[in-house]
């Protein structure tokens, strides 16, 4: 995971009220950009219809959440409907809008406590940013089997004697999407995959910077235009290839989920990526809903965001896990640092923490696994070196993958917590100085004991 920042949308709020709120009819966002309705503007509720035309103007409104039970019309001709379930009304997920406005005289913050005081609003914040950047990567030629190592020091070979993943087993990565094409992924993406960016976003000096590819509309095409995505997923489940390559997870399903648009800088040719709390929220809420059994997210944040959307998760029993992050810093990064997720640290060839690799006790549970100059899948069917704590979760990812495809071989269930028990306790040791070790977790990942592990306790 490239290094992150936080910061917020200037001209969006995200509202959630009260379960007794009856407002207007509000269209779901995709329902606008579809043009099946117009945007609405007010919520039938004079006294916050009142503070939202003195404080935002050329306002609009649209539901986050797809209901659960309508996922199947983002794929049709059919409107979005309103059959939540009452789960996804406890969490909010019914109540939960998102405010898009061109002009406001005061400060975010400042209107959003406005509007907390008012009866019916259960919440009012920022609808906050998380950025990654990263350099151009050099492609790989001659030297592939150099990308392997990582492959070779968590046991993979010896793991996929016994295990290599079933179809059965879908795992979901919110990234910057996939690139569809690669040969890597063929004949292995669902049909659920999806792309959440659904506006344009300002940029701050459209003279230094351009943005790349889909933007502003959101779609059942989740074509990556910066490489993050598509390294991750190969990572965790890439097909086996003939220069050597191959994901831990090569036969489980693939569920891209494209949160992020992607921008270059026409300077020094960074890429950076951006997604909205309002976007991973929803992508984790119909990850969940479209049947996935793991989610991947390499990215990070100083701020606690998406909290129902991850409770929603936690309540499917799904395995979450996160990158701790490129900061240098035992400070909590978030989804990594919630005690519900497994965050994932780097190591390098010699075994040590890659020194901009996250760690520290706000990191359980907490593993390791390779993540310097680990060979990825990139844009237009290449494949190249990358580092960072991005590479590392991938590879639990997948292993998490084996473990659960293992266990629906046999017609059995493991709960999540059971995934991350097992492996934690089957992880490679050696490199702690006590049990309470806050540099290195748990260990190692070892995809072979893990399995091995898992084996004994479904017999």
């Amino acid at each position: 995971m490239p290094r992150t920042q936080s910061e917020y949308h200037p001209h969006e709020i995200i509202l959630q009220l009260q379960n007794d709120a009856h407002p207007h009819p509000i269209p779901h966002f995709i329902d606008v950009k579809r043009a099946f309705s117009r945007e609405n503007a007010d919520f039938g509720i004079s006294e916050l219809d009142d503070i939202l035309e003195k404080h935002l103007h050329e306002l609009s409104v649209s539901r986050v959440f797809i209901p659960e039970k309508d996922i199947e019309d983002c794929f049709s001709s059919h409107q979005i409907g309103d059959h939540y379930t009452p789960e996804e009304h406890l969490l909010g997920f019914a109540n939960t809008y998102i405010l898009s406005f061109d002009k406001h005289h005061q400060p975010l913050n400042t209107i959003c406590e406005a509007l907390k005081k008012i009866r019916v609003v259960k919440d009012a914040r920022p609808n906050y940013v998380v950025e990654t950047s990263h350099k151009k990567y050099s492609k790989i030629e001659n030297y592939v089997e150099k990308g392997l190592w990582g492959l070779e020091r968590i046991n993979c070979p010896q793991a996929w004697k016994i295990e290599r993943g079933i179809p059965e087993v879908t795992i979901a990565v919110i990234d910057t999407g996939i690139d569809p094409m690669h040969a890597a992924f063929q004949g292995r993406i669902s049909n659920r995959q999806y792309d959440f960016v659904h506006k344009t976003t300002l940029l701050d000096d459209p003279f230094r910077y351009e943005l790349i590819g889909d933007y502003h509309t959101p779609d059942c095409d989740p074509t990556d235009h910066s490489g993050h995505g598509t390294q991750c997923i190969g990572i965790a489940m890439g097909s086996p290839m003939k220069n050597g390559f191959s994901g831990v997870c090569p036969g489980a399903t693939i569920l891209p989920l494209r949160v992020f648009y992607s921008y270059r800088d026409k300077v020094d040719q960074s890429i950076t990526d951006k997604a909205t709390e309002v976007d991973v929220s929803a992508a984790i809420h119909y990850a969940v809903s479209s049947g996935a059994d793991i989610i991947s997210m390499s990215f990070g944040s100083s701020l606690k965001l998406y909290q129902s959307a991850i409770e929603y998760a936690v309540r499917h029993n799904v395995c979450l896990f996160a990158a701790s992050g490129n900061e240098a810093s035992t400070l909590p990064n978030y989804p990594a640092s919630d005690s519900r997720v497994m965050a994932v640290g780097a190591i390098n060839r010699k075994d040590k923490r890659i020194l901009i690799s996250n760690y520290g006790d706000s990191y359980q549970p907490f593993i390791m696994a390779p993540g310097e100059d680990v060979l990825g899948p990139h844009l237009n069917g290449e494949y190249f070196h990358l580092t960072g704590t991005s590479m590392a979760a991938p590879f639990v990812v997948g292993t998490a993958g084996l473990l659960l495809s293992m266990a629906k071989r046999k017609g059995k269930t493991l709960e999540a917590a059971e995934v991350y028990d097992i492996l934690l306790k089957s992880a490679d040791t050696h490199l702690l100085r006590n049990k309470d070790d806050d540099e290195y977790g748990s260990g190692i990942l070892d995809v072979e004991k893990a399995l091995v592990e898992t084996k004994k306790r479904l017999t």
